[in-house]
């Protein structure tokens, strides 16, 4: 059952899912599990104290799993109580640029990660963007503008 099923002229449903990256940089659900899905996102949600250099490698080896599509929000940051991870941000998109994994740009204001400094570096390297809403409620689709 794949997207083409759901597939008409104008409109086209995708399977995806948003995972956790390990600290050690494997993704917290199976490959197996993720196989039916179009689209894999990871993301970091926790640990976010690593020193630069694990947490630059804890990205790296989770975009280096081929089912990743789309790195969410790279520092983990939520406006104005979590700051999010120090990291390597060169190093990071230079990865996302290599296996053409898109970069998350995240829309919901408490987020706003990818920080603005660093799209036309991104661009640089060869990265593409996906933006979306972080829309966890029907509420929060107001981002979507």
């Amino acid at each position: 059952m794949g997207a083409s099923r759901y597939a008409h002229r104008s409109f086209r449903l995708f399977r995806g899912v948003e995972v956790n990256i390990a600290a050690d940089g494997a993704l917290e659900c199976p490959d197996p599990l993720l196989a039916p899905f179009e689209y894999v996102v990871a993301g970091v949600h926790d640990r976010f104290g690593l020193p630069v250099e694990e947490q630059t490698a804890r990205l790296i080896r989770a975009l280096a799993n081929l089912r990743v599509t789309v790195l969410a929000h790279p520092t983990g940051r939520q406006m104005p109580s979590v700051q999010g991870c120090a990291l390597d941000m060169e190093a990071v998109l230079r990865a996302c640029a290599r296996p053409g994994v898109l970069v998350e740009i995240n829309a919901n204001p408490r987020r706003l990660d990818l920080d603005w400094r660093w799209h036309c570096r991104a661009v640089e390297l060869g990265c593409h963007f996906c933006i979306n809403t972080d829309a966890h409620a029907a509420a929060d689709m107001r981002h979507m503008r």
